[in-house]
């Protein structure tokens, strides 16, 4: 027989992708639990998302298919009832077609919707507007998009509230020593004069990659010819693992006929990101519109100064006066190669803007207090 437990939610994550809308469900069950609450999850079989809720040993349950979800329903919803969940958690706006099902059978039940998205269409038809009625609450990610989709939402405002994501700063913090750094860039191929810059997300179409190889071509142009550098790009170069393979394609096409070919290097995907961002000495993050930047939170609480683009929740999170990172404008690569090189040839300003953003997180970003608010939408 199941054990019944005393309080749990469900986090509903149908998406086939591989990136932060995906990890952020995942991150939550540790603290969740550390509140009393059990997680479980929801997700289609065969995918990254159910790879590694598997992998972390979390309480999965998987589906074939949309109309195999619908085929156990009925066992889903008396599942729902004698373990008292008291919300379900959906993180995509396609798997929201569900909720209208659950909400049917489970009138009690809370359910909560995250857009980890800026929509980019009007969703206010009949429809849209009989699917956000049922929801109890939406939460946008960041106070941009939050304003972008008030517009595009039939939500009033006060149904719509601006929750940051948080990371685990057990797990994201300064960790290498002196030695173990050296040890790790000497892995890297780095000599103790290379300046290690990173792009680390997913490789696609809008976040910037680009932008980050062009100027990085800007940069060895305006260095001294005996200041090494070094480029990394970070993040999967396969569908599987989250790249666009079409796009991944283009941008190797784009470095080999760069003068910075030796310079950039594509890592592919990495698990070891905490350890392998300690290695660098600069965080570039152009996305052209990022709805957050899981990333650039990521990289400030290892104390790596960050340049990101002035559009988006970038602003939001670095300032917009140089307080925590610099800013630099969208899909420009000259922009971001005038930061770089302010970067490089300041060593002081690195650690100051390290020392600041790590605050900064602390601060503002931290999972405990992420959750300890998310709870808040359950109740």
């Amino acid at each position: 027989m199941t054990e019944i437990i005393q309080r749990a939610v469900v986090h509903v994550c149908m998406s086939k992708g591989w990136g932060g809308l995906e990890q952020y469900p995942l991150t939550l069950a540790k603290p969740f639990a550390e509140h009393g609450v059990e997680v479980f999850y929801w997700a289609f079989e065969n995918t990254q998302f159910a790879k590694r809720a598997a992998e972390q040993n979390l309480n999965l349950r998987v589906f074939s298919s949309r109309w195999n979800f619908v085929k156990q329903l009925k066992s889903l919803v008396k599942w729902v009832v004698e373990n008292k969940v008291e919300a379900i958690h959906f993180h995509k706006s396609t798997d929201l077609r569900l909720a209208l099902l659950l909400r049917f059978y489970l009138p009690k039940v809370r359910l909560i919707f995250t857009e980890h998205m800026n929509v980019k269409r009007n969703k206010k038809s009949l429809y849209h507007r009989l699917l956000y009625n049922y929801l109890d609450h939406v939460i946008a990610i960041s106070d941009h998009t939050r304003t972008n989709n008030l517009r595009a939402l039939p939500l009033a405002p006060n149904k719509l509230t601006r929750l940051y994501a948080g990371i685990d700063l057990t797990r994201f913090y300064p960790s290498l020593l002196g030695e173990q750094r050296q040890a790790l860039r000497a892995e890297l191929g780095l000599t103790a004069p290379t300046l290690a810059f990173a792009l680390p997300g997913r490789i696609c179409d809008g976040k910037g990659q680009e932008v980050f190889v062009q100027a990085i071509e800007l940069l060895k142009k305006k260095l001294p010819a005996n200041q090494p550098i070094k480029a990394f790009i970070i993040g999967g170069l396969t569908h599987f693992e989250g790249g666009d393979e079409a796009f991944v394609a283009n941008l190797k096409a784009l470095i080999a006929s760069s003068t910075v070919v030796n310079e950039v290097v594509l890592t592919g995907y990495r698990t070891d990101m905490q350890q392998l961002l300690q290695a660098m000495d600069v965080v570039c993050v152009p996305s052209r519109v990022e709805a957050f930047g899981l990333t650039v939170i990521e990289s400030m609480a290892l104390g790596l100064p960050v340049v990101g683009s002035s559009t988006g929740a970038l602003p939001e999170i670095l300032g917009t006066q140089g307080e925590y990172g610099l800013l630099a404008e969208t899909d420009n690569p000259a922009a971001f190669a005038e930061q770089f090189y302010a970067l490089a040839i300041n060593p002081e300003l690195r650690k100051a803007l390290g020392a600041a953003g790590l605050k900064r997180v602390a601060e503002m970003f931290d999972l405990r207090k992420h959750v300890t608010e998310l709870l808040k939408f359950y109740e």
